[in-house]
């Protein structure tokens, strides 16, 4: 404990080295949680002036990398990304703590992704592989503003901040099917685009399961599901209905932005 804690004493010190302009005023600080599984855990504060949220980032896992070798300059790089992850939550609801897994965990939700294209990216990241494709998980974050949604992907730093494993992790993100509604491919348009989706993937990977689906396709394609988040398709419906109404394309997304923000 004593020697993790020198380590994060020296993260402190040196870790502005590795951050955006940004983060030149900020304040660094080494801090001790109980958790409440009783276990101690020594993190790093953040403390950027102006802001509400002071993250901390727990030290455990990167001291541990240093002990297995891992080179200072990776650990540190990888440190910074998580501040800086952290550090983005003033955008979010004010009620979601990136540190607490508990108040973040119905907001857990899955992604599938080409394992072959992204193998370099999996090797941070929890998944579970599917034939050719890996499942992901990413935190779909609340956002009260009109730049969008807000999402951030789970490596495997944030397992061990969170105290929990991979399987709990995806147990939790199967359970968040509130966050998306999941209808029958059957829209001509949707058809198309998924049809493309797998021939771009065969010639990208070469799939044999791919070809497959390919030479029967109509076969396999009631075992498709189209998965819409629940906002997104409320926002398109009312833009729709807007734009029935006879406002411009313009004038309904904006509208459509503030009735779902209001409630109305």
């Amino acid at each position: 404990m004593i020697a993790e804690k020198v380590f994060a004493e020296g993260v402190a010190k040196d870790i502005r080295n590795y951050l955006p302009p940004e983060y030149e005023n900020a304040e660094f600080q080494v801090v001790q949680k109980n958790k409440n599984n009783g276990v101690q855990l020594i993190g790093v504060q953040v403390n950027l002036p102006g802001k509400d949220l002071s993250p901390i980032i727990y030290v455990e896992q990167f001291f541990d990398e240093i002990r297995q070798g891992e080179p200072v300059e990776q650990v540190m790089n990888r440190f910074a990304r998580c501040i800086e992850q952290s550090s983005r939550a003033p955008f979010m609801n004010s009620d979601i703590d990136l540190m607490n897994y508990d108040s973040l965990k119905e907001h857990l939700a899955i992604k599938i992704v080409n394992t072959k294209a992204n193998q370099k990216m999996l090797q941070e990241m929890p998944h579970e592989n599917i034939e050719d494709l890996s499942a992901i998980c990413y935190v779909n974050f609340p956002v009260d503003s009109r730049e969008g949604k807000a999402t951030m992907q789970v490596r495997n730093e944030h397992l061990n901040i969170w105290n929990i494993d991979e399987k709990e992790l995806f147990q939790q993100a199967r359970v968040n099917k509130q966050l998306v509604n999941i209808e029958h491919v059957t829209a001509k348009m949707d058809v198309e685009e998924l049809k493309t989706m797998i021939e771009e993937h065969v010639a990208y990977t070469n799939s044999e399961i791919g070809k497959k689906i390919l030479e029967h396709f109509t076969d396999y394609l009631p075992k498709f599901k189209k998965i819409i988040p629940a906002d997104y398709e409320k926002m398109m419906t009312t833009i729709l209905q807007l734009e029935e109404q006879g406002m411009s394309s313009e004038q309904a997304k904006i509208e459509a932005f503030y009735m779902i923000k209001e409630g109305r």
